[in-house]
């Protein structure tokens, strides 16, 4: 029984809507008042009394039809669905087709597959030979393919060769090829950890990316050494990071960094200015960079260390063993530690392929085991600090990819880790007070980021900066 009321009741209230809607537009309060006390007569007013004011407030609000006649046809407006865009095409009413280049592949069979005509081959190289070589396409990359409806060949191809831009060709009738550069926004963004095994480790803890972790390790590298981590080391950063269309893509800078080891705090701050090119300095306005980098590779550990007395694994007897070694996966990028002149490049036995840099008439370094020397490192070739030089190997007497660092002060060769190395020059007292005031306000926000404490156990770690 109350469905069939609330059935009538809806039918009802459908009809007093369409009543109210064939009104005129300037319809009087007492007119639209007398329809509705009509209708609340009705066989159970109260709910027919609500419908009714549901009625007369649709009519209220609702705009008047154009059509005002008695016999209009009421009109409905459906909602349009949002336009879709791919690589900034329309593609409502597109088909795409995106394809992983294959090992092996050619450019003329890939776009052959596709359905792009053999004719149209020639000309689309041709049209992209000035912004890049379509032909020299790699596996791994991806090109895409639109086509419009009902249609064989494709109309678009989409070329990306990395993040930041991409080419988008016209295969219709004159091929023709548009470059788009994806925009970059900068978002300034805070990192912070605490060491438990090693830096690399607590920066993916605390969710930072492998690019930070590399950017944190070269502004430190003069500062800290990583070789003698302790747990409970501490760590904040404050960094600029690259995003494309709101997701992360790069890190552009780290502007400001601190590092606490056994409760020494060590504070780093780029600045730029007419006179300083964002380089690092102290909180007293030193350089952060030194005249020597604590150590040639990256992601290393020390596998030996400087001794005068060690048994050689190959040669099976002890031997003074005057550098320190440091394992690292082959093919592993070794730098030189400092600026200077190549006095010697090639093989010996011992040695197997070497590097050797005079620094000035104090120190020299030497640089051994390489699976190859770099290209154009040859004597008489000036070095900067963080050139490449060569990649980790085992050749000479060796049983492990590493590199052995050998260090030369006065001619006597020296632990380098050892060595107090002279300081940069300060800088200039006239610029010190803006530097000051830049790095004071800096400072403020570094400290206020939160960092997670650990249980005080001051153990040492001597491992790596990465597993």
């Amino acid at each position: 029984m109350e469905d069939t009321f609330l059935t009538a009741a809806r039918k009802k209230a459908r009809a007093a809507i369409k009543s109210f809607k064939k009104l005129p537009t300037k319809l009087s309060k007492q007119n639209a008042m007398h329809t509705l006390q009509q209708f609340k007569q009705s066989k159970k007013a109260k709910l027919a009394t609500t419908l009714g004011i549901c009625a007369f407030g649709l009519y209220t609000f609702w705009p008047a039809p154009v059509d005002q006649s008695v016999g209009a046809v009421e009109q409905k407006v459906e909602a349009k669905a949002p336009d879709q865009f791919y690589y900034g095409m329309l593609a409502n009413d597109l088909c795409v087709d995106e394809y992983l280049i294959q090992n092996g592949e050619t450019l003329s069979g890939i776009l052959d597959r596709h359905g792009v005509a053999p004719d149209k081959v020639k000309d689309l190289v041709q049209a992209c030979a000035e912004k890049f070589d379509l032909r020299g396409i790699r596996p791994g990359q991806m090109l895409a393919f639109a086509y419009n409806a009902d249609d064989e060949r494709p109309s678009k191809m989409v070329f990306r060769p990395d993040i930041y831009h991409y080419y988008t060709m016209d295969l219709k009738d004159a091929v023709s090829v548009t470059e788009t550069v994806k925009p970059v926004s900068l978002v300034h963004k805070e990192a912070s950890g605490v060491i438990e095994s090693n830096l690399w480790n607590a920066m993916k803890t605390s969710g930072a990316s492998d690019e930070l972790a590399d950017y944190l390790g070269d502004v430190l590298a003069w500062t800290v050494d990583f070789y003698h981590l302790y747990r409970g080391d501490e760590f904040k950063i404050l960094y600029t990071e690259k995003q494309i269309d709101g997701k992360p893509v790069g890190v552009e800078s780290i502007e400001a960094a601190y590092y606490k080891q056994l409760n020494i705090p060590y504070y780093v701050f780029k600045y730029d200015s007419d006179k300083y090119n964002n380089e690092y300095y102290d909180e007293e306005g030193r350089p952060a960079r030194r005249a020597f980098l604590k150590a040639p590779v990256k992601y290393s550990r020390i596998s030996s260390r400087f001794s005068r007395r060690r048994f050689h694994p190959v040669l099976k007897r002890n031997k003074a063993h005057l550098g320190t070694d440091f394992a690292a996966p082959r093919g592993t990028p070794v730098f030189a530690t400092a600026n200077g002149v190549v006095s010697r490049a090639g093989r010996t036995r011992g040695n197997g392929n070497f590097v050797k840099i005079k620094h000035n008439d104090t120190y020299s370094t030497q640089y051994l085991h390489f699976t190859r020397i770099a290209k154009g490192i040859r004597p008489g070739v000036a070095v900067k600090q963080g050139q490449t030089i060569g990649y980790v190997g085992s050749t000479g007497l060796a049983t492990g990819p590493h590199v052995c660092y050998r260090f030369w002060k006065n001619g006597r060769q020296v632990d380098p880790l050892r060595q107090k190395l002279p300081s940069p020059p300060p800088m200039a007292k006239e610029d010190l007070p803006e530097y000051m005031a830049y790095m004071d306000s800096v400072k403020v926000i570094l400290d206020k980021v939160k960092v997670t404490k650990l249980a005080p156990t001051p153990d040492v770690i001597t491992a790596s900066v990465k597993p």
